[in-house]
């Protein structure tokens, strides 16, 4: 039992990790669109 708290702590981590990043590499284009709109 101890080691699954960890275990879940990693698990739970990396899937935010994922996706937040999932999320930055989806925003990308759209913060260019607008980056390339103002100049």
């Amino acid at each position: 039992m101890g080691a699954g708290l960890p275990a879940m702590a990693v698990y739970q981590s990396t899937i935010g990790w994922l996706i937040h990043r999932h999320r930055g590499q989806a925003r990308l284009p759209h913060w260019i669109s607008i980056e390339l709109e103002i100049d």
